[in-house]
């Protein structure tokens, strides 16, 4: 196999068709220690200087065996989009493999559809009252003259905002503070806005679809199918930044993007997650367990060194019982960085205030208890 690695990354090989590529004696030498390495399951360290290549050198022996399916952890967020925008498609199209890569991120860089829902409640029921209405031929205006109107939404948070706009001169308006709660909690998408949310899950559901058909082996399953859009940018839907990117273009002013964001992501309450829960009607179309899925069947996963020392630590919790397991090869790439994440995730520092607010809500605790 060295020598197919000396031919693939020679002048006249096939990385050689690549613009700007040089042969570089230390890149070849990587390669092979790498393909070495995962042939045998051992252990490696690579010290590798600016301008030796890395990426190519550890992507070209994983793609080239049919056997592997690789974790790729990285410190920065810009090496991860260049593995799974730029390296890996390159190679992949160079050398005719068969591969897919997903990037993984923490469960809460995604979106939750059941709160979406929640939130499309009322435009989806207007949207159909409004079908109904023009099927007995009435051509109101959906909109018009409407609480979820573009205009009457943005009355309504101005009066949230400002509780006393609309009281008359010299006059007080009172309210208590948890009416003043009530108004704040209550917050409605404009009709620009619902349709923008419903566009972004329309373009989720593909990557649902391709999931699914991965998962079953459907020759339909390639990137081909779903252009312009390759899987790298299907991936990236279900994440909390697609969605603002989505909003952005839409020309939603930053305001509201962060406020629907913060309504839609998924939270973590008492270790249960708002979405995809036992139960949950949205389960199967969780994006965070759909990217999990996909994730799962990849050949190729990227994630950062957080996530990875996180993923780590649940199997050591679950006596080796982990989503890692179906991996076989793991690639630390900016592994300086890797010892801090390490010793940040596994271990716990106790601060002379963290004891201090933990004393204090024992205390608060115990207090109320005996008043009981």
């Amino acid at each position: 196999m060295s020598s197919l690695i000396e031919q693939i990354f020679s002048e006249r090989g096939a990385l050689g068709k690549l613009k700007q590529y040089r042969k570089r004696d230390e890149q070849i030498e990587m390669a092979k220690a790498v393909e070495n390495a995962i042939d045998l399951h051992d252990n490696l360290i690579v010290e590798a200087g600016t301008g030796t290549g890395k990426t190519f050198a550890y992507l070209v022996p994983i793609l080239q065996n049919p056997d592997a399916k690789a974790v790729i952890a990285t410190f920065s967020l810009a090496l991860q989009d260049q593995l799974i925008n730029k390296d890996i498609s390159a190679i992949s199209n160079i050398l005719n493999a068969n591969c897919t890569a997903v990037k993984l991120k923490g469960i809460n860089n995604y979106v939750c559809q059941k709160n979406f829902e929640k939130l499309l409640k009322p435009f989806r029921e207007k949207e159909k009252k409004a079908q109904e209405d023009r099927a007995n031929g009435e051509q109101q205006d959906m909109f018009e003259d409407t609480e979820y109107s573009e205009k009457n939404v943005r009355e309504k948070i101005e009066e949230t905002e400002n509780p006393f706009k609309n009281a008359g001169h010299g006059s007080i308006s009172l309210s208590s503070s948890s009416d003043t709660q009530k108004r704040r909690e209550v917050f409605r998408l404009t009709e620009k806005e619902s349709e923008v949310c419903i566009k972004y899950l329309e373009q989720f559901e593909i990557f649902q679809t391709y999931i699914e058909q991965m998962i079953r082996g459907s020759n339909k399953a390639t990137l081909a199918t779903y252009e312009p859009m390759d899987l790298q940018s299907l991936g990236d839907l279900g994440e909390v930044s697609s969605l603002r990117k989505f909003l952005y273009e839409a020309k939603i002013p930053s305001d509201r993007i962060r406020e629907i964001v913060d309504k839609v992501y998924i939270k973590i309450e008492e270790e249960k997650c708002s979405s995809g829960g036992s139960g949950c009607d949205y389960e199967k179309r969780c994006p965070y367990k759909c990217n999990r899925l996909a994730a799962k069947n990849a050949k190729i996963l990227i994630l950062n060194h957080k996530l990875l020392c996180s993923l780590a630590l649940t199997a050591k919790l679950n006596e080796g019982s982990s989503f890692l397991s179906n991996f076989n090869t793991f690639v630390i790439d900016e592994a300086h960085q890797f010892p801090g994440v390490v010793k940040e995730t596994f271990s716990l520092e106790l601060s002379k205030k963290w004891v201090f607010n933990f004393q204090n809500s024992l205390s608060s605790t115990l207090n109320k208890v005996k008043n009981l």
